[in-house]
């Protein structure tokens, strides 16, 4: 189906089968996709190999990427996390909490351990 990777951290508006119209962030490498997932509504492609050679964003490339939403655009996150690291739960929680834009979480299965932190920093929490 899809075969592309989005260029930026911060990207949209993009057509959702979920909920409409909505900004997403990709913290993936255009080049390699480290996903285990591999699911068939995936917007930046299938699972591909490599990542290894192109590392993720930092976090001030993504506290840079958040900050220049403007006001009375929305992000919407979409959560499907076993935990991850909880020192960069909190700093993605506060970023999201001075975030200019509106932020709805939406857990698709399962938000554990650092993802909870993250997604309770949201203006609205969705879960499936």
């Amino acid at each position: 189906m899809a075969t592309f990777l989005w260029d930026d951290i911060v990207f949209g508006p993009i057509h959702s089968r979920r909920v409409g119209r909505s900004l997403g962030i990709n913290l993936l490498p255009r080049e390699a996709k480290v996903c285990t997932f591999d699911c068939v509504y995936c917007e930046c492609g299938g699972l591909k190999r490599g990542a290894e050679k192109h590392p993720l964003p930092t976090l001030a490339q993504v506290r840079e990427a958040i900050e220049a939403l403007a006001e009375g655009e929305e992000l919407i996150i979409e959560i499907n996390c076993p935990g991850g690291d909880v020192w960069a739960g909190f700093e993605i929680f506060g970023m999201l909490q001075s975030c200019k834009a509106h932020t709805e979480a939406h857990v698709i299965a399962m938000a554990a351990s650092a993802a909870t932190t993250v997604i309770s920093a949201c203006e609205t929490v969705l879960a499936s």
